[in-house]
């Protein structure tokens, strides 16, 4: 386990992304507080007699004039109670303590359960809105909706909901560092930094390099902060690994290319060892895999014989084709001389 200190420094590089999370759920809990204004039994009846006045009296049906506002709505005790616990959920998790974002990966355990049940329970208030939501349309069936309350896997999620979603801190033994396992949850603003504990393969965040993914390994803390902060709106996953890993930055907007993306900042020092589940092969291919995205294609070299005619490169080729099929095409239409 991480100290104190350092653990609340991630997750203070993670505030921005917080503070997504939190307003999308401030936003959701006043709809809801309407909501619950909006459906107290007998409410619309007794304003829209006020707004009528006394001229109402004894010759205007309150009830059938409340009826044409298409605003106006009611719930039973059950679905109130339903709608007001629902509306305590978000107002809850609006106030959210940081350290509830912090997923601790067991020993031998894997990464994509931890975190996809923590993205289960962090999806509950958006499972709460849909609830709310449900009861205004007057559609709201227990059997379908009400398990929305207690577990919301992220896979359910709106786009809007995962661009407003929850950041992680995952500790994370090295020798389970499977990185990849955390590609079915980059998309929208997801972000995940993972605190690595013990040693660790080289290269191990390469398998979740995409062109639109900010991905690095770094040993410091404040270019963690760094990199999170000076790229928003994108998936990413950074990881604090242990002196001698590789470090790297993989920046989307950097550049169309990958190795125009890819800066390996620090080579990988020492010899590697097998560890538990992990072959020295497996890691020497990810080191592969890092230093071949992050090089540049090498152009193709002219011939060195004296006189030889320059290797076209393809750009050059196709023009020439092109050229020679618009002077032929001209040649037929001109017909014979």
């Amino acid at each position: 386990m991480p100290s104190d200190d350092r653990l609340s420094n991630v997750l203070d590089a993670l505030r921005a992304s917080v503070d997504v999370y939190a307003a999308a759920l401030r936003t959701a809990g006043d709809r809801m507080d309407a909501l619950l204004a909006a459906s107290v039994a007998g409410e619309g009846d007794r304003r829209d007699a006020l707004q009528l006045g006394e001229f109402a009296a004894g010759r205007i049906d309150v009830e059938r004039f409340a009826a044409l506002h298409a605003s106006r709505w009611a719930l039973d005790d059950c679905d109130r109670a339903l709608l007001h616990e629902a509306r305590c959920l978000v107002r809850d998790y609006a106030t959210l303590d940081p350290h509830r974002l912090v997923v601790d990966v067991p020993t031998g355990g894997r990464i994509s359960n931890a975190v996809a049940h923590a993205m289960a329970e962090l999806g509950r208030p958006f499972g709460a809105a849909i609830v709310a939501e449900m009861l205004r349309r007057s559609r709201y069936e227990e059997d379908e909706h009400k398990a929305m309350l207690h577990s919301f896997p992220r896979h359910h999620w709106s786009r809007m909901e995962r661009d407003a979603s929850p950041p992680l801190v995952v500790l994370v033994d090295g020798a389970d560092l499977w990185a990849g396992e955390l590609t079915p949850f980059l998309d929208g603003n997801q972000r995940f930094a993972l605190v690595v504990r013990g040693p660790a393969p080289p290269a191990a965040l390469v398998r979740v390099i995409t062109p639109g993914t900010l991905v690095f390994q770094t040993t410091s803390e404040a270019q963690l902060r760094e990199l999170f902060a000076t790229h928003q709106g994108m998936p990413s996953v950074g990881a604090l690994v242990p002196e001698g890993a590789a470090e790297f930055v993989h920046a989307p907007d950097a550049g169309h290319a990958a190795h125009e993306r890819l800066t390996i900042t620090a080579k990988a020092k020492g010899s590697r060892k097998a560890l538990p589940g992990w072959t020295m092969w497996q890691q020497e291919q990810e080191l592969q895999q890092l230093v071949a995205l992050a090089t540049a294609p090498a152009r193709v070299a002219a011939p060195a014989s004296i006189g030889a005619a320059p290797v076209a490169e393809p750009a050059d080729r196709l023009a020439a084709w092109l050229l020679s099929q618009s002077e032929t095409v001209a040649q037929k239409a001109a017909g014979p001389q």
